[in-house]
């Protein structure tokens, strides 16, 4: 499990700040809607993640990320969507070459079932749910609100999350970064899943930066084409794009989650 701090903060932004920018459509300017279907089975969380550009409905061609979360680690599979069926299914082609497609069953924001030999970004392969996919639990309503202590605010709502880090001196208070996705919420575990990192504009940046939202298909486009260095890029954005495990705790208006204390706003 990482541990969950600031250095994964400070390790999203660096990543950021060490990208030439462009005005090209990839930074906040060309946000993307994401859609977001999830499931559990088996003790796994399953995450599906398409990305249509300007909000309108998915359609072949565009990019999906699937996302397997265990206790031991998580596995992604990126690729294209191939097809979109009546009955809510999307056929996806892995971006692996010579990889078989397979098919993520949905209805409303869950996914009901997947057929098919997933194939993962390293070139391994995991077989789909063996046992049926449950609806995914976001927690008692209690939960939602707005949650702050003095290196984040949260808002929980009803499945969705955002995490903001900041520095709050008095009347100083500045965004420093942070996430948005999806969370979890079972058997005393919240899951998040972030599919958005917020970019920002740091002092010296280069002509025509844009600080805001990016998706990680948009994120991946920077880091291929502005990086100074050749990195393993999916590595880099596994960190960037929090997505784990963690022991929370609910008591009236304070929120204990991942070694951190919030109180409720």
């Amino acid at each position: 499990m990482k541990k969950f701090s600031l250095t994964i903060l400070a390790l999203a932004l660096a990543l950021g700040l060490a990208l030439a920018a462009c005005d090209n459509g990839t930074t906040s300017s060309g946000e993307r809607e994401l859609v977001t279907y999830s499931g559990i089975s088996g003790g796994a969380v399953y995450t599906l993640t398409i990305s249509p550009p300007g909000g309108r409905v998915v359609l072949a061609g565009d990019a999906y990320e699937l996302a397997i979360i265990q206790p031991n680690g998580v596995k992604r599979s990126y690729g294209t969507v191939i097809s979109v069926g009546q009955n809510n299914t999307f056929t996806l082609q892995p971006a692996v070459s010579g990889s078989p497609s397979f098919s993520v069953t949905t209805g409303g924001a869950a996914i009901t079932g997947i057929t098919g030999s997933i194939t993962l970004a390293d070139g391994a392969t995991a077989s789909p749910p063996s046992t049926a996919i449950a609806a995914a639990d976001t927690g008692p309503a209690t939960l939602n609100g707005t949650w702050h202590n003095d290196q984040f605010d949260m808002i929980l709502d009803n499945g969705n999350f955002e995490l903001l880090g900041h520095v709050d001196e008095g009347d100083i208070y500045a965004v420093m970064g942070g996430w948005k996705g999806i969370y979890i919420a079972s058997g005393g575990n919240l899951t998040i899943m972030a599919n958005l990192v917020y970019l920002l504009e740091p002092e010296g940046s280069p002509e025509g930066w844009t600080k805001g939202w990016v998706n990680r298909s948009q994120f991946r486009e920077l880091l291929i084409q502005y990086s100074d260095t050749a990195a393993n890029y999916e590595a880099e954005l596994d960190e960037a794009f929090l997505t784990d495990t963690f022991p929370y705790t609910l008591t009236g208006n304070t929120l204990t989650f991942a070694g951190m204390t919030f109180t409720r706003q």
